[in-house]
């Protein structure tokens, strides 16, 4: 939607002036808006844009990706950053401000492009633009191995300086970050992913998110960390048979409360894992047959799995791998 559609002249008697509005009202009609529809009206004047900051928009929801390089409000309207060389697809663009740069922007059904030297940097500076005039709260934030490790931390510090202290989903794929920095910044309440590629230790953690998945897990050395989680995911991991052995007692006596899903990958996992009080760690007569639960946003399914119990009662299956080195546990 171009700015035009906004008509700020106070001289013009043919259309409806938003800024003779009171603030209650201009409230009233800015909560029917797109955010695009309010990042348009921030650029068609000074007047406007401080206007807008006097009365606040509704609540977005907003989801940045660095993976995708988007910006979601609502999952319903999307900011995207492109390169600058992918400009000669498109015949009508414009310039937008996000705070002291001119970027060339398009508008394009539900998505608002804009042309950067740097797509990651760029779509940092889009969120920190937005999140300023726009009034929202970041639901998740997702990196890969691409995303600048400084466009990541400072994405994240721009909330804390907006005083949000917990994020609902957060994936860090940085292979330089500072994982112990990154949790300590912000708190992530749902759902955390790390597939950074470590070279040294990065720290040791005791981990509150309700699921965490690890992929490059080797400096993981025990499960104790994550004995506040609901869903625990590790691969290429260096668990150990005692490891799991330990685990699976504490288990059994009433530990891991919220535990509703284990999967550890390790090649240090091997044949001759042996638990107290289970016979076989796997169906010896049937490996088709799978166990299924609903945990969070994700089904959860075990195959050839044998049925066992908390000292308490509590059901639960596993299933032991051995090939693969792979032990998982459905409760």
């Amino acid at each position: 939607m171009e700015s035009s559609y906004f008509n700020t002249n106070y001289n013009d008697d043919k259309n409806f002036k938003l800024m003779k509005l009171p603030d209650v009202a201009l409230h009233d009609v800015i909560k029917f808006w797109s955010a695009a529809d309010v990042f348009n009206f921030s650029h068609c004047s000074k007047k406007s844009s401080k206007r807008l900051r006097q009365v606040k928009s509704k609540k977005f929801s907003v989801t940045l990706n660095f993976s995708l390089d988007t910006i979601g409000f609502d999952n319903s309207y999307f900011f995207r950053s492109y390169e600058k060389n992918w400009m000669w697809k498109y015949q009508k663009w414009d310039f937008r401000n996000y705070g002291e740069i001119q970027i060339p922007t398009i508008f394009e059904n539900k998505n608002v492009i804009s042309f950067w030297n740097n797509v990651h940097y760029g779509l940092k500076d889009m969120f920190i633009h937005l999140s300023q005039i726009l009034n929202c709260s970041v639901l998740s934030i997702e990196s890969d191995e691409r995303t600048p490790d400084e466009a990541l931390m400072m994405a994240l510090e721009f909330l804390s300086w907006k005083n949000q202290n917990s994020i609902q989903k957060l994936e860090i794929g940085s292979f330089e970050c500072d994982l112990k920095e990154i949790l300590e910044a912000i708190e992530v309440t749902e759902t955390l992913k790390i597939t950074s590629e470590f070279e040294i230790h990065p720290g040791d953690f005791e981990f509150y998110s309700k699921s965490v998945t690890i992929k490059n897990s080797w400096w993981i050395d025990n499960l104790e960390c994550f004995k506040n989680c609901v869903e625990v995911e590790l691969s290429e991991s260096e668990i150990s048979n005692q490891t799991i052995i330990d685990f699976f007692g504490k288990w059994a006596a009433g530990g891991y409360s919220n535990l509703r899903w284990l999967s550890v990958k390790s090649e240090n996992l091997k044949e001759d894992l042996k638990l107290d009080g289970v016979p076989f760690l796997k169906d010896q007569k049937d490996l088709r047959t799978s166990e299924e639960k609903l945990i969070g946003d994700n089904i959860r399914a075990i195959y050839g799995s044998v049925p066992i119990f908390k000292n308490d009662g509590t059901p639960a299956f596993l299933r032991f791998h051995e090939k693969e080195g792979r032990f998982e546990m459905l409760i």
